[in-house]
């Protein structure tokens, strides 16, 4: 029993390396689903807004990157997710200003 213990916490340490990756994963797919589907309606409305809202999201993801990879200055590194942080809310700002022209 006590060596399944071990066994199991060996485990869930090795899989606790890949837990910052997931939330990267999804963010590039959403983003990318976003993008492409704007593409496709490309013109109207609701593909300016998608247009929008899937670059914020990948911008947010590049600033999550920044985040999860350990650069050689702290301080630069801080700087550019920030920078990446305020990019991307701002970007999902203009997709909601754009839900007020559908509105």
């Amino acid at each position: 029993m006590h060596f399944l213990c071990i066994r199991c916490y060996t485990y869930a340490m090795n899989m606790s390396q890949f837990l910052p990756w997931i939330p990267v994963a999804i963010g590039f797919i959403t983003a990318i689903i976003a993008v492409s589907y704007s593409f496709k309606i490309k013109g109207s409305v609701v593909g300016n807004i998608l247009q929008s809202f899937g670059l914020g999201i990948f911008v947010g993801v590049c600033a999550l990157v920044l985040e999860i990879v350990p650069m050689i200055n702290h301080g630069i590194q801080d700087y550019f997710y920030y920078a990446f942080e305020i990019i991307s809310y701002l970007l999902l700002a203009v997709g909601v200003w754009k839900i007020k022209d559908i509105a």
